[in-house]
């Protein structure tokens, strides 16, 4: 039944999904270990219902511009029940924003495979993750993800090569002008410690939520790619740089403190296209039933454990 209505895209489907995506916001609202119903509790978590808004519109726009995946829904149902599974990922202010920077810049990069306006897009990209650098030194690692766009959609020239570092270094020449006017220029790019320890992840909630995403995606990973790379040629540069994505995104949460589960929101662009794609080869109705249902009922189950 799931995976027949959400086979295809309308705007009833899209209305049903933000339902589900308030539902699981407000129940992560009640059962977060911080949770008290105060008024800058309240207000901190109408933000935070903002910032994720914006990213579930922002993948939206992604997918269905750049074709990631067919007419159908399962992304954003997948994205909404990553937001259940991780409820965490909806109380971090710093990664929210940051998350949404990384939209900005994906959503040029995905838009590489036109000829239009190549310079123009390969700036913004620099620029968005520039943004992230000020806000997270390990943001470094997204220019990884540029260059690997500018090579896979065979963009790669002088001048294309150039052109991201300026976007890059264009905030941070901006921050930086400020902040030498007020004296605290040794504020621009502080140090930020690592943690690789994954301690925090060892709770009941996290470790059914991870083992359930982790399994997954190794899965349907490898299959997917294989039909993709067989079959779908003209998607195969795309296909490629939402694996990129995956890396670098995972390459970047990796040393992040203090880790809860917020930190894999980046994750969850990458992933949900990688199992649309995979639910969208399988001819097995079953199948891709018992997976969405799997997910919706784990994305409800584990905010009470």
């Amino acid at each position: 039944m799931l995976a027949k209505f959400f086979n295809k895209s309308s705007p009833i489907n899209t209305l049903l999904i933000i339902i589900v995506l308030f539902v699981v916001y407000i129940l992560a609202s009640c059962t977060l270990p911080n949770a008290h119903f105060s008024l800058s509790y309240v207000g901190n978590r109408t933000v935070n219902l903002s910032l994720v808004a914006i990213s579930f519109f922002l993948t939206n726009f992604i997918i269905r511009k750049n074709e990631l995946s067919k007419e159908n829904t399962y992304a954003l149902l997948l994205l909404v029940c990553f937001y259940g599974m991780f409820p965490h990922s909806t109380e971090n202010s710093n990664y929210l924003i940051l998350h949404i920077l990384l939209l900005f810049s994906a959503r040029r990069l995905y838009s590489l495979k036109s000829m239009r306006r190549t310079k123009e897009k390969l700036f913004d990209a620099g620029f968005w993750t520039g943004l992230i650098m000020l806000l997270n030194p390990f943001g470094l690692i997204f220019i990884v993800f540029i260059y690997s766009a500018i090579i896979n959609y065979k963009k790669f020239t002088l001048r294309n090569s150039i052109i991201p570092l300026v976007g890059i270094i264009t905030p941070i020449f901006i921050y930086g002008v400020y902040l030498f006017a007020l004296d605290r220029f040794d504020e621009l790019l502080p140090s930020s410690p690592a943690d690789f320890s994954i301690y925090n992840y060892g709770t009941l909630p996290s470790i059914i939520a991870l083992t359930l995403v982790i399994g997954f995606l190794l899965w349907t990973i490898i299959p997917a790619t294989i039909k993709i790379m067989t079959v779908k040629l003209e998607f195969k540069s795309s296909w490629y740089l939402v694996l990129m994505h995956l890396l670098t995104s995972l390459l970047f949460i990796l040393p992040q403190i203090n880790k809860n589960g917020a930190e894999l929101i980046f994750l969850f662009f990458p992933t949900a296209v990688i199992f649309t794609n995979y639910l969208q080869q399988n001819s097995e109705n079953w199948f891709k039933e018992v997976f969405l249902y799997l997910f919706l009922i784990t994305s409800i189950t584990v905010n009470f454990l």
